[in-house]
């Protein structure tokens, strides 16, 4: 029998949703129909996430769907947070001072139907395995001797960057070595994903510009404690840019327009990548112009790829990672794609001196499938489980 479904990614910049028809043969393979309708919306633009359900519910389309075809059954919503027990405090800045407080029993009353919600990271975990071969690019891959083959030990991590730094990993019981042809998402009952807050962790500067950074966050903030996504993100490439600015203010861009678009921008870190020419130019106490990019841009997206190879790397030590280390999710490795393959991350994500020695067998991929596309996937794959739960 057809049902109604919504399915939503509520990040810390935009929340997009989708409402599907859902048939028995879509339940069984798991395959999220093409929408009948989807918007995308500002996270900013509304006070609750019930504001944002119910502006979706109000647009023709939806509701000449729900006309012909009955109400929506159940919500499968995946947000920026830890979820515990059905709920969650969402902390990205757009949320306001408190963040939102999301409770799935709350929203089941407010929308007459019910909700569920899980991690945004958790929902990119449940959908590694249905990522597209042509979007996956190898990054790193171990050498091995001609005697040598590559063991699997099931466990997968991942990280995205968006506005903040998402992270994940999933680990598969048995061991898919075994299985002809076995890969990410094969077998996905066995599958167990392990949401991670790791994004909040403390940033670990690796050289004197990173420690400057730090400290100039920390100022900037008003506290000592810095998080990794502070620097990993789209909101710590406008930080990186910020330090520049601050840092070497003669080099500041003030005829084409740059700095002013910059600071005015919703988004500024979108600005400042556009402005990037991709070659490394940030240098220990020096900045350099090069082609026709802004110096102060290329070196604040320089700092983020490095500092996103290095949290890789961090990812694969503590998770031993065998079967890959992904950066996918979040809405920037899609955007900076030619960036993140041009070896910087490579690098960085193999710089860790003689611990190279404890993850060297893990090798790492981009995946460039949009992360609010994976983050409806798993929404839809988690909603899936619930249709018949009480």
């Amino acid at each position: 029998m057809d049902k109604l479904i919504v399915v939503a990614d509520l990040g810390g910049t935009n929340c997009r949703l989708e409402l599907l028809r859902v048939t028995d043969e879509n339940c069984r393979l798991k395959n999220k129909p093409v929408p009948i309708h989807r918007a995308r919306y500002r996270s900013d633009s509304a006070l609750s996430l019930v504001e944002l359900l119910q502006r979706f519910e109000n647009e023709a389309i939806f509701a000449a769907a729900v006309a012909t075809s009955g109400h929506v059954v159940l919500y499968g919503i995946s947000v920026c947070g830890a979820v515990h027990s059905g709920r969650a405090t969402l902390l990205a800045a757009c949320f306001g001072v408190g963040g939102w407080k999301v409770n799935e029993r709350e929203l089941s009353e407010a929308m007459g139907s019910k909700v569920v919600i899980l991690n945004d990271f958790h929902a990119v975990g449940l959908s590694l395995g249905s990522i597209a071969k042509t979007d996956i690019h190898t990054l790193y891959t171990p050498q091995m001797d001609h005697d040598e083959r590559l063991v699997s030990n099931g466990i997968v991590a991942c990280l995205g960057p968006g506005t903040g730094l998402g992270q994940v990993y999933t680990v598969r019981p048995e061991d898919p070595s075994q299985k002809a042809g076995a890969g990410a998402g094969d077998n996905e009952n066995s599958l167990r994903v392990c949401c991670s807050e790791g994004g909040m962790s403390d940033f670990v500067a690796r050289s004197q510009q990173e420690w400057e950074l730090r400290q100039f966050i920390a100022r900037k903030d008003g506290t000592p404690f810095v998080e990794v996504e502070k620097v990993v993100s789209g909101t710590g490439i406008m930080n990186a840019y910020l330090w520049l600015r601050e840092k070497f203010p003669e080099t500041v861009d003030t005829e084409k327009g740059i700095d002013a678009a910059i600071m005015a921008a919703a988004e500024p870190a979108g600005v400042i990548a556009s402005h990037c020419t991709g070659s490394p130019l940030a240098v220990e106490g020096e900045v350099t112009a090069s082609g026709d990019g802004d110096s102060l841009c290329t070196a604040a997206v320089d700092m983020f790829l490095t500092a996103l190879g290095a949290e890789a790397g961090n990812m694969a030590i503590r998770h031993q990672a065998k079967d890959g280390v992904y950066i996918a999710g979040g809405g920037i490795p899609h955007k900076l794609a030619s960036c993140i393959l041009d070896g910087r991350v490579a690098r960085a994500y193999l710089d860790k001196g003689y611990s190279i020695a404890s993850y060297d067998c893990c090798p790492l991929f981009l995946a460039t499938t949009p992360g609010d596309d994976l983050g409806l996937s798993g929404a839809f794959q988690f909603a899936l489980s619930h249709f018949d739960t009480p």
